[in-house]
């Protein structure tokens, strides 16, 4: 008896090594080729070389995905979702730039403010709390783009804060709130205060 599960053992490794060592499907990395000329050989090895990624291309990373600016490394800010520097959102590449000094914003719950930068106001009885921040100037020409951190609270305790970006007339989507259910805040960029050299 001891002999069989012996000679059983022996032949299971025996088959587990040939499997291992052959492989268990197709090489992926063989190169196919469909034509019986050298020629066609080349080309076909030639074509499929330059279907193939090349480790030279970089394709864009894609920013890491967030919720609320907790969710970045320390020096990025969840905007609109994904996680970026400040510097990123602005062409500051030219000679004549443009600064932001305030914007006037209006909200879903029929408020109007005109505010300078570093400036906000809350909503939802303090549930919501959001400020213009201050940014870099950017360049001459392009469209301003106002960067809004919004502040989420419960009970004066901050859950998170989310970075919001909008240009003229723009409207932001719906902000909610993680604990309060009711609560569908938008805000509108009616115009900009800009300063230009």
């Amino acid at each position: 008896m001891m002999v069989k599960i012996k000679t059983v053992f022996l032949i299971c490794m025996l088959l587990f090594i040939s499997i291992i060592s052959v492989g268990c499907g197709p090489n992926k990395s063989a190169v196919p080729v469909t034509s019986e000329d050298s020629a066609g050989t080349i080309a076909d090895i030639e074509n499929i070389s330059a279907a193939e990624p090349s480790e030279e291309s970089e394709t864009p990373e894609t920013p890491p995905a967030c919720e609320y600016n907790s969710d970045c490394q320390p020096d990025l800010l969840c905007v609109e979702g994904a996680c970026k520097t400040l510097s990123s959102l602005f062409e500051t590449d030219c000679e004549e730039k443009c600064s932001i000094s305030g914007a006037k914003i209006s909200t879903s719950d029929e408020e109007v403010y005109d505010l300078a930068m570093g400036r906000g106001s809350y909503t939802y009885a303090g549930a919501l709390e959001w400020r213009l921040m201050k940014t870099m100037p950017y360049c001459k020409g392009e469209d301003p783009l106002v960067v809004i951190t919004v502040i989420k609270k419960t009970t004066g305790r901050i859950i998170g804060e989310q970075t919001v970006t909008l240009q003229e007339k723009e409207t932001s989507g719906i902000i909610t709130h993680p604990t309060i259910k009711g609560i569908s805040f938008t805000m509108t960029l009616d115009s900009v205060n800009k300063q230009c050299s």
